[in-house]
């Protein structure tokens, strides 16, 4: 009798805080998705609510077991906040508990394209199998321009709509679907094989996920010899996110990220030339890692260009923040979450 072949584990992982009026609605969005990847592999859906004063959170968690018995859901609490202490406790969780093949970490606002988590957890396994290296794979994030109309719709005919249309399109411009991808994988969506996984330095540290695990794999790759990439985003494989429309609001989320990655490179430092050069983009965060801008209209060009002045004093501030030994302010970026109902208490 021929031997079936076990199916491959795979821990879909969601850090989450404060995030009372958006996580259920937001997880409901993923749940055809997730459904679709249970037919071929064994998912578990693992939802780690981080943080103090997380009851409300738990609680529309929890009603998201409830409304989804089909699934399997596993909710995980942390008392203390941080983005990297949920991830490792996530990764902790898929080694010893789940013993999961591939782990996947999405985050709690993005949309993924139909498709992308079945495509990127195939990608892996037939990597895998006919490659045997690690590989990181992600998708690209984009953002869906937004007419001049529904900010008028929303604020009214008048200077406030025309202000958050300009952020709007300002702070987008390297999310548009003209624009081509970094070769990094961003935090809101990636995964890889379990064994591969690097554990995240601490909160303390500053180092942010955007980054990390992409440096992590490549520099290994490159100690190992291989030529091969060490980081994919699938065709068709795309998140899509909502950018905040008040530029004070983007500046602080924007000072957050570019710390986060200065102090990756940082910890990478050996290699910071090398990884600078590997993911070379038009909006990179380094200057000496920016390339040119293509297939852009005049006005797109002209956005791009306000965007990369902007980010300019963004690196500045974050230069002077990491030299001080400061960390930033970890608040949530509210203008970039979706809303939802809450359950009726």
């Amino acid at each position: 009798m021929e031997k079936r072949e076990k199916p491959v584990r795979v821990m879909i992982g969601v850090p989450t805080i404060d995030s009372v009026g958006y996580i259920y609605g937001s997880m409901m969005r993923l749940y055809d998705q997730m459904l679709s990847c249970a037919s071929s592999f064994a998912i578990r859906w693992v939802i780690c609510v981080n943080g103090p004063e997380q009851d409300d959170t738990f609680d529309e968690v929890q009603r998201l077991k409830s409304a989804l018995p089909e699934m399997d859901i596993v909710s995980l609490r942390l008392p203390r906040a941080g983005r990297n202490r949920a991830l490792n406790h996530m990764l902790t969780y898929a080694r010893t508990q789940h013993r999961s093949d591939i782990v996947c970490f999405v985050d709690d606002d993005v949309v993924l394209s139909e498709g992308t988590l079945c495509r990127n957890i195939r990608t892996l396994v037939e990597y895998e199998r006919e490659v045997g290296l690690p590989l990181l794979v992600g998708a690209a994030l984009r953002v869906k321009e937004r007419a001049l109309a529904e900010c008028v719709r929303t604020y009214g005919l008048g200077w406030e709509a025309l202000k958050r249309w300009c952020v709007h399109r300002i702070v987008s411009a390297p999310y548009l679907s003209h624009v081509e991808a970094p070769g990094f994988c961003e935090g809101f969506c990636f995964g890889a094989y379990t064994k591969y996984m690097f554990d995240y330095p601490d909160d303390e540290t500053g180092i942010t996920d955007d980054t990390f695990q992409s440096n992590a794999f490549a520099v290994r790759a490159k100690a190992q010899g291989t030529s091969l990439p060490a980081t994919c985003k699938p065709e068709s494989s795309v998140g899509w996110m909502e950018v905040s429309t008040e530029l004070g609001e983007w500046r602080k989320q924007q000072l957050r990220i570019h710390a986060g990655i200065l102090r990756s490179f940082m910890h990478f430092s050996r290699e910071r030339r090398y990884l600078e050069d590997l993911y070379a983009w038009p909006f990179a965060f380094n200057p000496g890692s920016r390339t040119s801008l293509k297939g852009h209209t005049l006005v797109q060009r002209l956005f791009a260009y306000v965007y990369l002045w902007l980010h300019r004093q963004n690196y500045r501030a974050a230069v002077s923040l990491v030299q001080n030994d400061e960390l930033p302010d970890w608040g949530t970026a509210l203008g970039t979450k979706p809303q939802f109902p809450t359950a009726s208490r």
